[in-house]
């Protein structure tokens, strides 16, 4: 359970960290993948009982926002 909250602050991390006017293309998709993340997570969340039900675009749009969410991150320090 723990997994997609910390997905999610990974997100959230990154469209923190690249707030301002140095990174705002990055932080506009950092904004569209916390959000994407977000509405998966939340999606997933209803399946907690039984997850091997949880609906396959909601598994894969999960991954594929934490991944690019953290990249997004890795990239707000440099």
């Amino acid at each position: 359970m723990g997994g997609g909250w910390i997905s999610l602050a990974i997100c959230v991390g990154a469209v923190y960290r690249l707030r301002g006017e140095d990174h705002s293309v990055a932080f506009t998709i950092a904004i569209i993948v916390a959000v994407v993340n977000f509405l998966s997570f939340g999606i997933m969340h209803n399946f907690q009982d039984d997850p091997l039900e949880a609906p396959d675009f909601a598994t894969t749009a999960n991954m594929l926002s934490t991944a690019t969410g953290l990249g997004l991150l890795i990239y707000s320090f440099f």
